[in-house]
């Protein structure tokens, strides 16, 4: 309560000071408590931002105003608003480049790489992924190293390639281990579990997911254990052990909504459509899958809305509905 009442008051301060001379109110405190609000109050972190690039505008101070700019990015991604994520992004990356201050090119980029990948635009985020990295490796960030590798191997992973996917989710969890970072190395143990799933090492996937499963409960990460319990669902589905799977994806659909997390919402929709489909409930997945596209829709969502319209032809082509199958396929 009184976190919400100072905020208010910093943005009914700010909306009254920007044309002042003196500023009372840094952009530097708004970036901070902007990113401070970035998981569980992204709207707010949003305007917060806007209000640090006014005044870090009208100082003409060129390092809080690509700050402003990249918690903006990030606060618009949060919000699945792509498309201005992006802009702010390489706003933000270019300002960043223009004073030479690398630790923000490289936030920049990744963040960049990030929403070209929910964006479904694999060439432009492999470029900036890879910016990313490179400045990270010449910066000597395990850190960033550990997480850029993560990145580069779930775009190796959606592309198929799950060998190079898993050497980059391998020397991933190596770096975050041998730097002291459990949170990252479960991250990659979450990714690794993936691909050897993907690949159809559903064994060796459970093995790493229930070590990620072990951690993220630990520290109550609701978006990486929602994760975690529909890919863990999702291989008990593929050996038929429904039961475990409607178990395990059912708790993944409850935290996701209770914690309005879209992106793994959506995923768990689909994924319980696949198990509805699998008892032969093909009424109850259509309902699931239009329940998934409609979300997609709504936060421009164009990665997961591939998966959920090819996944609905699929449902259709085996009930034998093939022309309408077709128009969800070919979409």
């Amino acid at each position: 309560m009184k976190k919400n009442i100072l905020i208010l008051f910093l943005l009914i301060c700010t909306s009254f000071i920007v044309g002042a001379q003196n500023t009372v109110i840094s952009a530097d405190s708004l970036n901070i408590l902007s990113s401070d609000l970035r998981q569980t109050d992204s709207e707010k972190s949003l305007q917060l931002a806007r209000a640090a690039w006014i005044i870090s505008s009208q100082q003409n101070d060129t390092e809080a105003m690509a700050a402003s700019l990249l918690n903006m990015g990030m606060a618009q991604y949060k919000l699945s608003r792509f498309d201005s994520a992006i802009v702010s992004c390489k706003k933000s990356y270019h300002l960043y480049k223009s004073i030479g201050h690398s630790i923000g090119m490289t936030a920049a980029a990744n963040n960049l790489g990030m929403v070209y990948y929910q964006m479904s635009d694999f060439a432009n985020a492999e470029k900036y992924y890879s910016i990313s990295l490179d400045i990270d490796y010449s910066l000597n960030d395990t850190a960033g190293m550990a997480y850029g590798l993560n990145n580069l191997g779930q775009l190796f992973q959606y592309r198929g390639d799950y060998q190079k996917a898993l050497q980059y989710y391998m020397l991933s969890a190596e770096i975050e281990h041998q730097s002291g970072n459990p949170y990252g190395e479960a991250h990659s143990w979450l990714n690794i579990g993936s691909a050897y799933s993907e690949s159809g090492n559903l064994s060796k996937g459970n093995e790493y997911y229930r070590k990620a499963l072990e951690y993220f409960s630990s520290v109550s990460d609701s978006r990486n254990l929602a994760l975690v319990l529909i890919n863990l669902g999702d291989n008990f589905r593929l050996n038929h052990d429904f039961a475990q799977a409607r178990n395990m994806i059912s708790k993944a659909i409850e935290i996701s909504t209770r914690n309005k997390n879209d992106i793994e919402l959506i995923n768990a929709q689909i994924f319980y459509s696949k198990l509805l489909s699998d008892e032969n409930k093909p009424d109850s997945a259509e309902l699931y899958l239009f329940e998934a596209l409609n979300r997609c829709v709504e936060t421009d969502n164009n990665l997961l809305a591939c998966d959920a319209l090819m996944e609905q032809g699929l449902l259709l082509s085996r009930n034998n509905k093939y022309e309408e199958a077709n128009q969800y396929l070919l979409n």
